[in-house]
């Protein structure tokens, strides 16, 4: 089973039915199967879901989804974290969100999972990076 670290986008499209991923999206969780111990989130990836969620109207399931997150593996933004984070800062050209993500993924030797082309493809200098696509095409 991979380990993988899941960008806010995968979980989006999960989540709002009006994605024209959803489906994609959908079965590529499937595919993931395994454990929620395999799932590991940087807790940015959680506040930006639940942002996301309430600005769409989502609130009544805030609270669901917040406790659906925090079964994966989350990983906090604590010292410790910013400590191992400071060989990677200067690798690849992100937005700091973005950054944290990537780098979460190359410190716990990961694949980085997310529809963000950008995203995939400037984290793809510091760690692997795939479109949840690309991981049910080559049968992860």
């Amino acid at each position: 089973m991979n380990r993988v670290v899941v960008d806010s986008s995968v979980f989006l499209s999960a989540l709002i039915e009006q994605e024209p991923r959803r489906l994609e999206t959908l079965l590529f969780f499937k595919k993931l199967g395994g454990t929620k111990e395999s799932v590991y989130l940087p807790s940015l990836v959680i506040a930006e879901i639940l942002n996301r969620l309430q600005k769409l109207g989502g609130e009544n399931r805030i609270e669901i989804v917040y406790r659906f997150l925090m079964s994966f593996t989350v990983i906090n933004l604590d010292e410790a974290f910013l400590q191992q984070s400071l060989p990677y800062w200067n690798k690849c050209r992100l937005k700091t969100s973005d950054a944290i993500i990537a780098i979460t993924s190359a410190i716990y030797d990961t694949v980085l999972v997310g529809w963000d082309e950008k995203l995939v493809a400037e984290a793809g200098k510091i760690t692997k990076a795939i479109t949840p696509a690309e991981f049910i095409r080559l049968g992860n």
